[in-house]
């Protein structure tokens, strides 16, 4: 997403200059009237619409509950919608950070766990005995995937990704396929009759490809894979929070990757048109005859485009922390890289080299340049010089 972002494939941001990140972790440093959950000093995970890189983040936290779900009356929800209004601070959901987590891992967290845990729980429904296709199983919502699929019981898990990452995911994956294998007949020498789910973070032009692998009732899920702070001024309206970086290594957020739109580091409106193109057609006349089922997921869309079911993001966290407490599952960092080397970070990003999330810390300092070594030739050129010089003089 966040590369995407960068390349300005995506216009969700708006037009530069603006800040990227959607997820980070910190301190509360001050509330607003309006905000009685949290207090200075607690440690807090936030997603939020954008704006995550910076050393300090001003926000709306979201309500838990919904209007219809609190029961709120016509005139309450008005003043709330007018208070949203007034309110210059951006909307977030503010998450307790779990304890056992260091500040890096609580991170990269949400957007990758809270994706997998609706992915396997509420949208494609995996149960016991299910064989589950997982595209891009290298990344942080493939490795959360991999770790939360294994807590189900006796479920087959199948993942693509790229050769090196390979020996990383053989504890998360049953069976690994090269990303450049036809991943097809590699699944059939396994499952003759096929797969129960399919998550793809990748889309493009083989999504009938991976709909011809489903059993019948079997489940195709196209997701979002999703990769801090502002000085504000003085006066804060109500329910707004400061995160400042009150201490190392907070706050610290993740970047997000890419999909196939991305083919190199800069925008190539060939290769998105080309990827646009290409993208398979479905026919739903055909997934009615087969009997199976094809759907769509996005965290960032549902919490900030749809406004919908934010209790459950609550509830879903409160699992997810519980299973990080009992060390059932825990976030895998790739690397963590400071303001100045963002640009190496998206590389590695671009060139889907890392496995798990990649992380910002501000709080780091960037490499010291290495010193120059001079050669033997360089050395003979400079004596003259000198010798000149005094000769000048």
């Amino acid at each position: 997403m966040d590369v995407m972002t960068r390349q300005g494939l995506l216009e969700i941001t708006g037009k530069p200059p603006f800040i990227m990140g959607s997820e980070c972790c910190g301190k509360v440093s001050e509330v607003g009237e309006g905000v009685t959950k949290y207090k200075v000093g607690d440690e807090v995970v936030v997603l939020c619409d954008g704006g995550a890189w910076t050393e300090r983040l001003v926000i709306t936290p979201l309500c838990e509950k919904t209007e219809e779900e609190t029961g709120a009356s016509s005139g309450e929800a008005a003043e709330t919608k007018a208070t949203a209004v007034a309110t210059t601070a951006p909307p977030a959901v503010v998450l307790p950070k779990p304890a056992c987590l260091t500040d890096v891992q609580a991170a990269v967290a949400s957007m990758s766990y809270l994706p997998a845990y609706f992915l396997l729980h509420r949208v494609a429904c995996v149960r016991p005995n299910d064989v589950v296709l997982v595209h891009s199983a290298g990344g942080g919502v493939g490795t959360a995937i991999g770790q939360l699929a294994k807590l189900i019981g006796n479920v087959k898990l199948v993942g693509i990704a790229s050769a090196n990452k390979h020996e990383k995911l053989t504890s998360l994956y049953d069976q690994l396929i090269n990303i450049n294998q036809d991943y097809v007949a590699e699944v059939k020498k396994e499952h003759p009759l096929g797969v129960t789910v399919v998550l793809d973070s990748r889309s493009g032009e083989d999504t009938n490809k991976g709909i011809s692998l489903l059993q019948p009732l079997g489940r195709y899920v196209i997701y979002v894979d999703v990769g801090d702070a502002i000085e504000s001024p003085s006066s804060q309206s109500p329910t707004q929070m400061n995160l400042k970086n009150t201490s190392p290594p907070t706050p610290i957020f993740s970047i997000s990757g890419s999909s196939n739109f991305v083919t190199g580091d800069r925008k190539n409106l060939f290769s998105f048109a080309k990827s646009w193109i290409q993208m398979d057609r479905i026919n739903p006349l055909k997934l009615q005859e087969e009997s199976k089922v094809l759907g769509g997921f996005s965290l960032r869309s549902l919490i900030f485009r749809q406004h919908a079911q934010l209790s459950t993001i609550f509830e879903a966290w409160q699992e997810l922390t519980q299973l990080f407490s009992e060390k059932k599952i825990e976030p895998i960092v790739d690397s963590t890289w400071c303001f100045e080397e963002v640009k190496e970070a998206m590389q590695k990003l671009q060139e889907r080299s890392n496995i798990g999330k990649v992380a910002l810390n501000p709080k780091l300092q960037p490499k010291a340049p290495e010193p120059e070594v001079k050669t033997a030739d360089k050395e003979e050129e400079e004596e003259p010089k000198e010798e000149n010089k005094e000769t000048t003089s």
